[in-house]
Parts: C-alpha cells; sequence; structure tokens
C-alpha cells in the first residue's frame, strides 16, 4: 500500500493530500477489446481509448476533453446535440434508446462527406 503524504501548510500544521491527478486519462481493464480513438464504457465510467487493448487488458482511456469521433453518416449532428455511446453496437449516435450520454457535439458534421464530429465528453455515462 501506498503511504499518504503529509505537507506543512503556511501555518505550520500538518495536512493530508490524497489528491493523485487531475483524471484527464485513467488506467483500467478494458472490458472488452478496444480501438485506439474507440469508446469503452465500465460501468458508469465512459472514456476514449488512447491505445489497443483486449479485453481484461490494461488500457489508458481519456475521460474528458475534445476528440473527432466517428458517427453514423445517416445521422446529421448538430452543435448542441447530445452525444450517447450504444456499448451494444460500440458506435456513438444520437439516438438515445440503449445508450448513455456520453457527450454533446461542438462542431456540425451532415451526410457522407465528414464521417466525423467533435464532442466534448461529459467525464462519465450518464
Amino acid at each position: 500500500a501506498r503511504a499518504l503524504r503529509r505537507y506543512r501548510s503556511s501555518k505550520g500544521d500538518t495536512q493530508m493530500n490524497s489528491f493523485v491527478h487531475q483524471g484527464l486519462n485513467v488506467e483500467i481493464a478494458a472490458p472488452y477489446e478496444v480501438q485506439p480513438g474507440g469508446g469503452v464504457l465500465k460501468g458508469a465510467l465512459f472514456g476514449i481509448a488512447r491505445s489497443w487493448a483486449q479485453a481484461g487488458d490494461s488500457v489508458e482511456v481519456s475521460t474528458t476533453g475534445v476528440f473527432d469521433l466517428d458517427r453514423n453518416p445517416h445521422e446529421d449532428w448538430r452543435v448542441g446535440d447530445r452525444i450517447y455511446w450504444n456499448d451494444e453496437s460500440r458506435r456513438f449516435t444520437t439516438n438515445a434508446e440503449n445508450a448513455v450520454l456520453v457527450g454533446f457535439a461542438v462542431s456540425e458534421s451532415t451526410g457522407t462527406e465528414r464521417p466525423s464530429c467533435r464532442v466534448k465528453l461529459i467525464g462519465y455515462a450518464a
């Protein structure tokens, strides 16, 4: 187990600091095979895989930020649209059925000429 670090404040008293890191990226066991840039849902945690991993392998996922994500070419995404992750099909969508909210579109993408869209992740699956 990791020892707790203690710091002295400017007043001289000792305080415990349990902060580890910002949490922009976290390492988890992949729930299924994941590709770099693909969505990863584990419980209420959602992120974008930073590398390829087999199910059960350790993978680092980005939980916040803005990403260019593949979209269904039959859907038009507009700024402010809610973007969902369907874990069964492992696709991003604007359709909330059988999916969890993971972010919001911050650019527009329509038709088949632009297959991706910029999405701001919310940091968890809702």
